[in-house]
């Protein structure tokens, strides 16, 4: 065979080499960077069900904290009622001691 011809087919073979593993490694590149756009996706979507659920938690705490300022006030009224009540209670008894 031809040496000029042999030394350029060699020299296709390298190129075919190179090629082959570039795009072995192109492909490698290409899975890896769809691996972490799928785990991007997946904190993507895990974030925004935790702020959905936070959301929720914080319309449920303002509830919350609404009837348990509620709840306070009542209990304040109730203590004062029976502090007068206590109070009559005192007074009448001293009232039968006399």
């Amino acid at each position: 065979m031809n040496p000029l011809i042999e030394q350029q087919l060699k020299q296709i073979g390298t190129l075919i080499e190179d090629l082959r593993k570039r795009i072995g490694d192109s492909q490698q590149k290409l899975k890896d960077k769809q691996a972490a756009y799928l785990e991007l996706t997946q904190e993507y979507w895990s974030r925004g069900s935790k702020i959905a659920v936070l959301d929720r938690n914080e319309e449920d705490y303002n509830a919350l904290s609404e009837e348990n300022e509620r709840l306070q006030s009542q209990h304040a009224q109730f203590r004062e009622q029976l502090e007068r009540i206590l109070a009559y209670t005192k007074a009448l008894l001293g009232e039968f001691r006399s």
